[in-house]
Formats: structure tokens, sequence, C-alpha cells
């Protein structure tokens, strides 16, 4: 891979990384009111063990629905169901159960009906938050870690030697379900319909798992930590950004694993703040 000197490219990076400390200020913020509610519980966190062993089924799941079932319309309402579960968690934080549902199922109207990149980016960003919070305060910022280095390592095979990820982003994209934040190369690009998105298209996609991912980890440390979960955060934040650095790289731009970097900075953050006793 031919690569050059790295600039920011400023268009790309800043909605990037707010959008990804949106998910973690965010779903820290309503984990925490969650948790006051008591609507979850952080009182007994799953296990490593078992948190993966449930990892594990669902993914298979997933993977069985959309290898076995992956017509447009099932590839969709699997979408909107997951998008809708997050928007409901993060609503139910500041509104009463009736009123968070009917809140949850306008935001994804509007997304529906409206299928703009911006409409679509603030109500992933929206989801992920919940989802965060949903399943930051039920596991412990270990069996997070372990997880997270195996999907960083994964990432990198599934990207670079396999190549399935790719494939199955693109097949994605074909039925209409955009997991990932669309970033426009240009301010016009916000308002276009999401059809027209595509990566080389004046369209960069960052996977929801490289935002989803480091916020649950930040709720999760949250949850025990705040000063420890802000170091955390500051980590993913360089690491999103040595991310952007490495794909501004490429001489011929190109998929890559966006996570690797991301987690690095996380657990790297994790680490200091654990070493300096927070």
């Amino acid at each position: 891979m031919k690569t050059r000197l790295p600039t920011i490219d400023w268009r790309v990076f800043i909605p990037a990384a707010l959008a990804l400390a949106v998910v973690e200020l965010l779903g820290a913020a309503a984990a925490g009111r969650l948790v006051r509610q008591v609507v979850v519980t952080a009182a007994e966190p799953l296990s490593t063990g078992d948190f993966m062993l449930v990892f594990a089924l669902g993914t298979l799941g997933i993977l069985l629905v959309l290898r076995f079932l992956a017509s447009r319309v099932v590839v969709s309402a699997f979408f909107y169901l997951a998008v809708f579960v997050g928007l409901l968690t993060l609503v139910e934080a500041v509104l009463p159960e009736g009123a968070a549902a009917v809140a949850a199922l306008a935001v994804l109207a509007l997304r529906i009906g409206y299928p703009r990149v911006v409409v679509h980016d603030l109500t992933l960003v929206a989801s992920l938050a919940g989802m965060a919070a949903a399943v930051g305060v039920s596991v412990p910022p270990e069996a997070l870690a372990v997880l997270l280095v195996f999907l960083a390592f994964y990432d990198i095979v599934a990207v670079y030697l396999t190549h399935h990820m790719v494939t199955m982003v693109r097949g994605l994209l074909e039925k209409g379900a955009v997991f990932a934040l669309v970033v426009p190369d240009r301010p016009t690009g916000w308002m276009k319909p999401l059809s027209v998105a595509a990566p080389g298209a004046g369209f960069t996609l960052l996977g929801t798992g490289d935002l989803a991912l480091p916020g649950i980890f930040v709720v999760s440390v949250a949850m025990v930590s705040p000063g420890a979960a802000l170091i955390s955060g500051i980590g993913s934040f360089l690491g999103i950004l040595g991310t952007h650095l490495i794909f501004q790289s490429q001489t011929v731009r190109r998929p890559m694993a966006a996570l690797p970097p991301i987690v690095a900075g996380t657990l790297i953050g994790y680490l200091v703040a654990r070493l300096i006793g927070l």
C-alpha cells in the first residue's frame, strides 16, 4: 500500500471525533441516570466468561440472519429494530417508559421518512449512545478490554486477509442498511440522500463498532471511576486521530481496519488512569 505524508482533513475528522465523544459522554450520562432510576442495574455485572459467551451467541445469531435471511426487507427491519432499541434506552433516561417509546418511534420515523445523511448520522449516534449505556453498566471493564483486543485483531483479519468485512459492508449498503457513520467530504453532502452515500463517492464511512465499542468501554469505566473514564475517552480520541492519519496517508484510498488504533488509544488511556491511581 503506497503512503504519503498524512494531513488532517478537518471536514472528515471533526464529525467523526465529535460522534465518538457524543456516544461516550451521552452514553455515560444516560447510564448514570438509568442506574439511579433502577431501569438497569450495575450491581451484578456479567463475568468475563459469561459476557464473552453472550457476545459470541449474539454475534452468531446476527451472522446467521444476515447470511440466510439477507433480503432487503429483513436486513432493513433488523437495522431499524437495533436503532430503535438504542434510541429507547437513551430516551428512557429522561422520559417515562411510554413517552420514551413514542419519542424513539418518532425519531425512527424521521430517519425512515427523511433518509438524509445528517438525519441518519444524528439518529445513529443517539442510538449508539443508548446501546453504550445499556451494555456498559452490565459488563466490567476487564471483560470489555479482553473483547476489544480480540475484536481489534479480528478487524485486521476481516479487512486485510479474508476481506469478508468489506464484502459484508458493501452487501449491507446495497440493501439499504447503513451500519456506519457517513461523513461527506463537502458540507453540501450532509443533506444528500443516504442512497448516494458510498465510500469513494465523496463520503467516508466509519463503522458502528468503531464508535460503539469504545463508547461501551468508557461507560463501563465511568461506573467505577469517572476520572479513569475521562482519560480512556481522551485515549479513544487520540486513537481515532491515529485512524484518520493512517487513512489519510494512503495514496489510493482503500478500506482499512479502523478499530485497532481506536482500541489501542482507549486501552492505553485506561492503563494510564490505573497507573496514576484513578
